[in-house]
């Protein structure tokens, strides 16, 4: 693997506002222009329409639906439950950043777009990404 981000299609989005915003937006013609992206960010890691943990695999969650027994939800055909998700940084730290991108790749990974936060980049986290 090596260098993960080379053999990615990398676009990292830094600013003071927009940058979530800018990465989705980014992701949507990506993914109309045919590739499999990836994103790191705010929102969620994730690798076409799947959700990824901190280490770059696929995301699953850990307790079951708790709106099952609940009568005022909508049908779980319409919303699916996908359980509690959360990234812990906006922009992970620089070795779990090579390694979700390592893991993206392995699982046919094209391009990726990424939040890069001003403390981040203060702090090296995006150092080594083409």
């Amino acid at each position: 693997a090596g260098d993960p981000s080379s053999k990615l299609n990398t676009v990292a989005v830094t600013g003071t506002n927009g940058k979530t915003t800018t990465t989705w937006l980014i992701r949507g013609i990506l993914e109309e222009a045919g590739y499999v992206t990836g994103m790191i960010g705010t929102v969620e890691y994730a690798l076409a329409e799947h959700r990824l943990d901190s280490s770059g695999h696929v995301w699953e969650p850990l307790s079951e639906d708790p709106t099952l027994d609940m009568q005022n939800t909508l049908p779980a055909h319409i919303v699916p439950y996908l359980g509690k998700y959360e990234v812990q940084n906006t922009t992970p730290d620089a070795l779990q950043v090579q390694k979700i991108m390592a893991s993206m790749i392995d699982q046919g990974g094209e391009a990726v777009v990424m939040e890069a936060s001003s403390h981040a980049l203060e702090l090296g986290r995006c150092d080594n990404v083409d």
